[in-house]
């Protein structure tokens, strides 16, 4: 029986989705959700997979190597994070630790607090459902390589939690996304998520080899001489290319999917499609405005990126360093926001601007810089920055602070 008020919910013209979204979904998209990976290690070898394919046994949090709980407890309440995605490479390759992840993050920040877990495992067992049930995971959802390989997923229907099937979006002939949605009809499951199909630096080799394109990004041809794959492969490893960037005919596979699905009776799964455009420019990009607020300095101002911005003068010496201070206060800047470590000064970017004619003039060879840095660059040890802070100034990171630079997944 198909519903007639089933339609396409359009979010930030970026993510579309037709039923009731996933609450770690509506958190992700707040910017809210963590991405905890609890290994980088996987059995799998799946051609498309955008993460790098240097893998060890460690765990993240964020864009930071957790080698504590204290790491993904800090990095939760930097975001304000009210949701978790549980991945990898594949966490269930280490069920206990994946476990222990979610009953830390349950226990601090209470029931309410969202866990889904990710997993490419086709089979489960009940031992290792139990573990992650009664560490209070909410949803766990299933990377499905072939429409028939249901054996995990019909196993973790028997367990009070959302189900679902997660998958990137492959268009055809490469992928079987329609069959998999059937799959997922038949099943009786809760959600089925599509993420555009992205190609990356770590996968575009493979892609390019199949006969895939990116979105609008690379031209097949330039003043009517064709782009070979040779060029496409030079242009990847430009660092102007390195964001990922949509596969062609993924999101129209998507939309049309979506399309179907408002057809589709109210005990249907809800189908949600997540765009790339939202990963990078709604999900990232206010997850990364929650962290540079709760890390910001005195002297530093959040940008519509989540990017800190502040001014920074370096002296030739500490004691000019010390003048240089001294005339940022004479000139109006309030001595609370300047922040002076070794040779170095930080004040407002507006303030740093205002005043360079005058430090040029007045305080012969130091040099003056509006500068702008992600949270994660914002907390290294000033000792890189410039010598030892001066007393009341400066900040530590926290242990293992430093950008992975890995395609999150969630």
């Amino acid at each position: 029986m198909t519903s007639p008020t089933r339609s396409i919910t359009n979010l930030h013209e970026t993510n579309f989705h037709v039923g009731t979204l996933s609450p770690s979904c509506s958190s992700c998209l707040q910017g809210g959700m963590l991405v905890v990976g609890v290994t980088e290690l996987c059995t799998r070898a799946c051609y498309y997979c955008p993460n790098p394919p240097e893998r060890t046994d460690q765990s993240y949090a964020g864009d930071i190597v957790a080698r504590s709980d204290g790491d993904i407890l800090r990095e939760a309440r930097l975001i304000n994070a009210s949701s978790a995605c549980i991945t990898g490479g594949e966490p269930l390759l280490k069920p206990e630790r994946a476990a222990r992840f979610i009953a830390l993050l349950k226990e601090e920040f209470g029931p309410e607090f969202q866990t889904h877990l990710y997993t490419c495992m086709a089979s489960i067992s009940h031992k290792t459902f139990r573990l992650l049930r009664d560490a209070g995971l909410d949803e766990i959802r299933f990377h499905l390589h072939a429409p028939g390989d249901t054996r995990a997923v019909e196993a973790a229907r028997d367990y009070q939690w959302r189900v679902g099937i997660e998958i990137p979006c492959i268009p055809k002939p490469w992928g079987a996304v329609e069959e998999i949605v059937e799959t997922a009809l038949r099943l009786g499951i809760h959600l089925v998520n599509l993420n555009e199909f992205q190609m990356a630096q770590s996968n575009h080799e493979a892609l390019l080899q199949r006969g895939m394109r990116p979105v609008g990004t690379i031209p097949d041809e330039i003043g009517g001489t064709p782009v070979t794959d040779e060029t496409r492969r030079a242009l990847f490893n430009d660092t102007r290319f390195l964001m990922t960037m949509q596969v062609s005919g993924s999101r129209e596979l998507g939309m049309a999917l979506l399309e179907e699905a408002v057809t589709w009776s109210d005990d249907a799964p809800t189908l949600h499609l997540c765009t790339t455009a939202s990963k990078f420019t709604v999900q990232k990009v206010r997850r990364d405005r929650r962290r540079a607020q709760s890390v910001a300095l005195p002297c530093d101002e959040v940008n519509e990126r989540g990017c800190l911005l502040f001014g920074r003068v370096v002296c030739p010496d500490a004691t000019v360093a010390s003048a240089v201070e001294a005339m940022a206060v004479d000139n109006d800047v309030p001595a609370e926001r300047i922040r002076r470590y070794g040779r170095v000064v930080e004040l407002p970017w507006f303030h740093a601007a205002r005043l360079k004619n005058r430090l040029a003039a007045e305080a012969p060879g130091t040099v003056v810089a509006v500068c702008e840095e992600s949270s994660y660059q914002r907390q290294r040890p000033v000792e890189d920055l410039g010598g030892e802070p001066a007393k009341g100034h400066g900040q530590k990171p926290p242990a293992g602070a430093g950008p992975l630079g890995r395609n999150q997944k969630g």
